[in-house]
């Protein structure tokens, strides 16, 4: 009914997807991409389901509110079924329910706002495109196992006033006498950099040294439940931009979770900076409200993978960070994953403080991942 037309495709074109209940739309997106694309388009969430079971999409761009089956919705199913479909959420509502849920379930690699320019509609089609072709079939789904309950014990993190920057220890192994420099007895040995690394008694060491998190908060309570969640890799804390500066360049970072009230600007730059320039690094934001305009910055521009929102369940919070490490460890070791990934930073755009300060330390962490 839609005029779909699969007899003539061409292979050698990439495959675009439109998902929208208004036709004026759907043959609006038609008219702009058929030349470059070979064109389907729904007007629903379960015709376009039906299209992907039958044909190879590379790319579908969906709107949010239709009736039945959100976008949303939508791009969470096609992420079980398809996962190496690229997907784009295109919409005329900054919902905040749905921008969440779209990093969080959905993992959408743009979120496009309507009225959106036709030349930021063609240039995020065509880096989704390229992403997928030169990703190959992409990485397969996380398939995380059994975590089991949490414990409940309360976890005491060291922190000082002044702000060190120092690792957690593991909360499941609680030191005798707890100080503020003290960690839990485990084998230990030294860096390059001249801190003490901790690899737990009896265990061989792995090819590659353990990967640490790093948390940029202040929020104690948040410190708290960050190091009961993950227990098999150092947490080191920094509660400002510069220490978490200082620990990229020094530490084995692969996931980095950062509260967007320690300074939210800076953090933007941050987060894009790093996902340009080392897109392996996993990045978490953690905040007590949600803000549309931050977070489709983040998304588009900085690919962020998960969003807290505080105060963060015990178990949600182990969950996406056991998912977080995993998926690092995917983007680590495939370069045809790492493709699906990255962003570009606008070349136009002034270099600030911040980015002088990361430069130095920029290929010591891209070394440090990658060897």
């Amino acid at each position: 009914a839609l005029g779909n037309s699969i007899t003539e495709q061409n292979h050698d074109k990439a495959t675009l997807l439109f998902v929208d209940d208004e036709k004026r739309v759907l043959s609006s997106m038609r008219a702009m991409f058929r030349r470059d694309y070979h064109v389907f388009i729904a007007d629903s969430g379960r015709e376009a389901l039906k299209i992907i079971e039958q044909e190879r999409i590379d790319v579908i761009i969906s709107d949010q509110r239709m009736p039945k089956m959100t976008g949303v919705e939508l791009l969470c199913t096609v992420k079980e079924r398809a996962p190496s479909v690229m997907r784009i959420l295109l919409t005329g509502y900054a919902d905040l329910e749905a921008i969440e849920a779209s990093i969080n379930e959905g993992e959408v690699f743009r979120y496009l706002m309507k009225p959106c320019p036709p030349d930021d509609l063609k240039k995020a089609v065509a880096m989704a495109v390229e992403a997928v072709r030169s990703g190959g079939p992409g990485v397969e789904e996380i398939e995380l196992e059994s975590l089991g309950p949490l414990d409940e014990e309360d976890g005491n993190s060291p922190s000082t006033e002044s702000g060190e920057l120092i690792p957690f220890p593991n909360s499941r192994r609680k030191p005798q006498s707890a100080t503020v420099h003290q960690l839990p007895r485990k084998q230990t040995k030294v860096t390059g950099s001249g801190r003490k690394r901790t690899q737990p008694t009896g265990k061989k060491a792995s090819a590659k040294p353990a990967v640490d998190i790093l948390l940029l908060s202040r929020d104690k309570e948040l410190q708290a439940i960050i190091a009961e969640a993950i227990s098999d890799h150092e947490v080191v804390r920094a509660v400002s931009v510069d220490q978490a500066l200082e620990a990229l360049t020094k530490r084995r970072v692969g996931v980095m979770i950062t509260d967007i009230t320690v300074d939210s600007a800076e953090l933007e730059t941050l987060t894009k900076t790093l996902k340009a320039e080392v897109p392996e690094l996993v990045t978490v934001i953690a905040s007590e409200r949600s803000d549309a305009h931050t977070l489709i910055s983040l998304i588009n521009e900085g690919q962020i993978y998960r969003f807290l929102l505080k105060p963060v369940p015990r178990g949600q919070c182990r969950l996406w960070l056991t998912s977080a490490v995993k998926k690092f460890e995917a983007l680590a070791n495939s370069e045809e994953a790492l493709a699906r990934y990255r962003v570009s930073v606008g070349e136009d755009a002034p270099e600030s403080g911040l980015l002088k300060r990361m430069k130095a330390g920029l290929n010591k962490l891209r070394s440090r991942l990658r060897n």
